[in-house]
């Protein structure tokens, strides 16, 4: 279970504000490769706020992450992206509903066996 996590915003400097969303899109395949992250959101709040939310099974897996690549990359980009830099905030998850896999994977899979028993080909 998911015990573990952080959570910060980011607010980019003006101007900045594609540049940040970029790094934080580039950053995903990052989160992937990281065995110890079980979850990991890029998200953005408005114009100018980001924010990252990641979940791990513990502190070890948390303590990888934050010297990982996504958080080094983004520190060595601080000054140029960010107004301030962010206050990375440890968080303890409480509860927790997770679907295994892709989203976008379970819903097509979702969606096309809904259209097989709408057509009657579910036997």
């Amino acid at each position: 279970m998911v015990t573990k996590g952080f959570a910060f915003l980011l607010k980019a400097k003006p101007g900045k504000e594609q540049e940040l969303e970029d790094f934080l899109k580039a950053a995903e395949p990052l989160a992937e490769a990281e065995p110890d992250t079980t979850t990991w959101f890029a998200y953005k709040v408005d114009d100018e706020t980001y924010g990252i939310f990641d979940g791990f099974l513990d502190d070890a897996g948390r303590q990888a992450h934050a010297e990982g690549m996504i958080a080094t990359g983004l520190m060595a980009r601080a000054d140029e992206l960010l107004m301030e830099t962010p206050e990375l905030t440890k968080v303890d998850i409480l509860a927790s509903k997770l679907t295994r896999g892709p989203v976008e994977k379970m819903m097509g899979q979702d969606q096309e066996m809904m259209g097989q028993k709408m057509m009657g080909q579910d036997r």
